[in-house]
């Protein structure tokens, strides 16, 4: 199935920083708590990144390289997905490079280990920049993900995801976010 996606929404200014936004709405999609409408769905993502709060801003923004204000804030998206009764948890390795950033966001409260099955909205890194991708989990393992830029369904290993897919490497950060079930 491919869902819409950033690319296919060119025209429209507010989707190139939106990854954060199309994710959560892709794991509302997956997770059956939204119904997937291909006419509505344009209207899903962009109500989700214009509710309040849930782009950075420029305080945030300003001294790191790595931030834009108008990417999604991960304590917003959070904080999105939690009022949507999912149980959303920050999730970050001790080795990322991310660790050192997450509580400028407010978010100290990490887990540093996934288990299970859920769903994780993962921070990667594409040249210089942030982006967020849902990635299904089996028992630990990544099954699938689903990447703003083209909205597709790819049956995946981590492995894969981080290789080079089409022009860009996705790296990811050891980070995100951990919706399990």
């Amino acid at each position: 199935m491919r869902y819409i996606s950033q690319n296919s929404l060119t025209v429209e200014d507010w989707a190139k920083n939106a990854c954060g936004a199309f994710a959560v709405a892709y794991y509302l999609w997956e997770s059956g708590k939204v119904k997937y409408s291909g006419d509505d769905a344009a209207e899903c993502v962009k109500k989700i990144y214009n509710s309040r709060g849930f782009k950075i801003g420029k305080p945030l923004a300003s001294g790191c390289s790595l931030l834009n204000e108008d990417y999604s804030n991960p304590a917003s998206m959070r904080a999105f997905l939690t009022e949507k009764s999912s149980t959303a948890q920050a999730y970050c390795d001790g080795d990322s490079q991310l660790a050192r950033l997450l509580p400028v966001f407010g978010i100290d409260d990490c887990i540093d280990v996934i288990d299970g099955d859920g769903y994780l909205i993962g921070i990667f890194r594409i040249d210089k920049s942030l982006h967020y991708i849902l990635v299904r989990i089996k028992g630990g393992r990544w099954v699938q993900f689903i990447d703003p830029v083209d909205g597709e369904k790819s049956d995946s290993a981590e492995s894969e995801l981080m290789s080079d897919t089409g022009s860009k490497v996705y790296q990811f950060q050891k980070a995100g976010i951990w919706i399990p079930g």
